[in-house]
């Protein structure tokens, strides 16, 4: 099996560079590691740069290791939601990396990945990952503005993974989450298409949840009469739905709303 030489590649010697920038991070919220990768969509190649190499080098060459742009969809994931059991257990016990997340953004050329982790004793991490995940999702733009130097090199010195890498049974239960997150708003009559604009307008504004499944629909071009089909209740209703949104987002007209929503970054 072909194996990934990471100790030989520049990255391992800017970790104490990568360590650098993140140490803001590390004292403030007690996080003990961080990593960025950069998987490229036109061939199996990576960049990456992560403060901790020993682990690196561990999971790039455990069997069980998969490309995670591969399979997993753009958004926030906890890692017991998608990396092996058996891999979680070496991550707390060999290395101290518990409480692990995952942001995944998608661009035209490639994903790029972030991951953070604390130690198993750190709960208060739990608090940020729920009330204030934006902080990380800033921290990433941080770290990509203050690490280009170190990404300008690496992009000519990109990782070739092993072809294994690319094929996984770990998608299906990704997959298989999702189809039951679906399925059951769907079981409701709710929605599960919302885009995070929507979601965060709806949360600053409370919309209810019918209202927010009438705003998902009005933003895909249905009528209040097509609302209602869709959504099995009368035209009406959907018109009083759309009111209450105009009323609680002070806006006159629907298209006010939308003006509103693109604001929301």
């Amino acid at each position: 099996m072909s194996t990934v030489q990471i100790e030989k590649h520049p990255s391992w010697n800017m970790a104490r560079e990568v360590h650098e920038i993140t140490k803001p991070l590390f004292q403030y919220f007690n996080i003990n590691y961080f990593d960025f990768a950069r998987f490229y969509k036109k061939n199996n190649e990576v960049l990456v740069l992560y403060s901790d190499p020993a682990w690196v080098a561990y999971f790039l060459n455990d069997p069980s290791y998969i490309n995670p742009a591969s399979y997993l969809k753009k958004g926030n994931h906890l890692w017991e939601s998608y990396i092996p059991p058996e891999i979680i257990k070496i991550a707390n016990t060999q290395f101290n990396h518990k409480h692990g997340i995952t942001f995944h953004y998608d661009h035209e050329k490639y994903h790029e990945i972030f991951n953070f982790s604390a130690a198993a004793e750190n709960y208060k991490i739990l608090q940020l990952y729920s009330n204030k995940i934006e902080v990380l999702q800033k921290f990433c733009a941080y770290f990509i503005e203050k690490a280009a130097p170190l990404i300008e090199k690496l992009e000519k010195q990109k990782i070739i993974l092993p072809a294994k890498t690319l094929i996984t049974p770990s998608s299906c239960l990704i997959v298989s989450f999702e189809k039951k997150c679906e399925d059951f708003l769907n079981s409701l009559g709710i929605s599960s298409l919302y885009s995070n604009q929507i979601l965060t307008f709806a949360k600053e504004k409370k919309i209810t949840a019918r209202e927010l499944d009438c705003l998902h629909h009005l933003s895909k071009g249905l009528t209040a009469k097509e609302i209602g089909k869709t959504l099995k209740i009368s035209h009406r209703t959907v018109e009083t739905h759309l009111q209450h949104i105009k009323e609680k987002a002070g806006c006159r007209k629907i298209i006010e709303i939308f003006s509103e929503i693109k604001k929301i970054i």
